[in-house]
């Protein structure tokens, strides 16, 4: 998760003309976590503000989210349907 900070760097770096991926080195998530706080956070103009960016990750954080299983009946019926003949998931570690 970016801090303000963060967020801060971003824009200085994005006004210096700097690569995202010189912008990810300099505070230390991988680039493509950069990409993804540009993309979502761009305001009018293309011009990214890192204290707009900062309140919207913050409402976006908060907002109530619905588990897949009660968005999507059909597969909340199939899930039923299995684990009540037995099957379970498979173990996904490895």
């Amino acid at each position: 998760m970016l801090s303000v900070e963060d967020r801060a760097a971003i824009m200085v770096g994005l006004e210096a003309a700097l690569s995202q991926v010189c912008i990810a080195r300099s505070i230390g998530p991988s680039p493509s976590v950069v990409c993804r706080e540009i993309t979502r956070h761009l305001g009018p103009g293309g011009v990214y503000k890192a204290q707009d960016a900062d309140r919207a990750a913050q409402v976006a954080r908060r907002r109530p989210k619905k588990r897949l299983l009660d968005r999507d009946e059909a597969l909340r019926r199939r899930v039923i349907a299995d684990l009540s003949q037995g099957r379970t998931p498979p173990d996904q570690r490895a």
